[in-house]
This record gives structure tokens, C-alpha cells and sequence, in this order.
């Protein structure tokens, strides 16, 4: 009888086995954390968005923030002032911060355009307004 119950477990057991081995069962059509990362990452870093950011009066200096990306122009001897400023953003984003400091502090109102081109899809155009130097966020739809 002994004999019988090994038998039947050792059978079980090979059976289980044999299912996790080639793929049967629940986790047939899933795949492994690894290949799951590497699929996020090539969606998160293959799609670009162009934009481009026109200014009202010229800047010496313009910082874009997104998620881990940042971009920042500082103007120097070597570099004359900011009025438009073109580059990529990553697609993966909410939310996009904008701060400008202005040359000229004269003006009574400042304003940035910012305007983002995702490929495939309906262009997007946010302005931004201030009275002073500029720190402020877009939140994406």
C-alpha cells in the first residue's frame, strides 16, 4: 500500500513538473518580469515628441522639466539671448514644468509658447503667462 501512495505522489509531482516545464497551466501566456521591463522601456524610450518653445521677449535663461528629463539652456558670453528654444520630450509624461528668467525686466506681461508636435496625433499648444520671471507647470491631458 506504501508503495501505491509513493507511486501516486512521485506521478503528481511529475505532472507538475511536467506543466511548469513546458508552459501549461495559469502562467501560459504571461511573460517574465525581465522581458515585461524590457517592453515598458522600449514603449517609454522609443517615442519622442518635438516641441518648440516661442518666448515673448528674450531670456537669459529657460528650464523644461519633465519627469526625468531636463532640459535647460543658460545663456553665457558665447551665447546670445533666448527667444525660441526646439528639442524632444519623452512621450511617458503628465506633466511639464516651465521656469524663464527675462533679460529685460520691463515689460508689464511675459508669455511662452509652448507647443508639442506627438507624432501621429493632433498637435498641442499651452501658453504660459506671467508678470515676472516664470515658474509654472502644464498638466497634459
Amino acid at each position: 500500500m506504501k508503495t501505491l501512495w509513493v507511486a501516486v505522489a512521485v506521478a503528481v509531482i511529475g505532472m507538475a513538473l511536467h506543466g511548469h516545464i513546458h508552459g501549461e497551466g495559469e502562467g501560459k501566456n504571461q511573460s517574465l518580469p525581465h522581458e515585461r521591463d524590457a517592453m515598458a522601456n522600449a514603449k517609454t524610450t522609443d517615442q519622442k515628441i518635438p516641441f518648440e518653445l516661442t518666448l515673448s521677449a528674450r531670456a537669459k535663461r529657460v528650464v523644461i522639466r519633465q519627469g526625468e528629463l531636463f532640459i535647460e539652456q543658460i545663456i553665457n558670453a558665447e551665447i546670445p539671448e533666448i527667444s525660441q528654444l526646439r528639442g524632444e520630450l519623452n512621450d511617458n509624461t503628465e506633466a511639464i514644468f516651465l521656469e524663464v528668467d527675462w533679460l529685460d525686466q520691463q515689460a508689464p506681461r511675459y508669455f511662452a509658447k509652448l507647443r508639442l508636435d506627438p507624432p501621429g496625433k493632433d498637435g498641442m499648444v499651452h501658453v504660459f503667462e506671467s508678470s515676472g520671471d516664470m515658474d509654472d507647470l502644464w498638466e497634459l491631458p
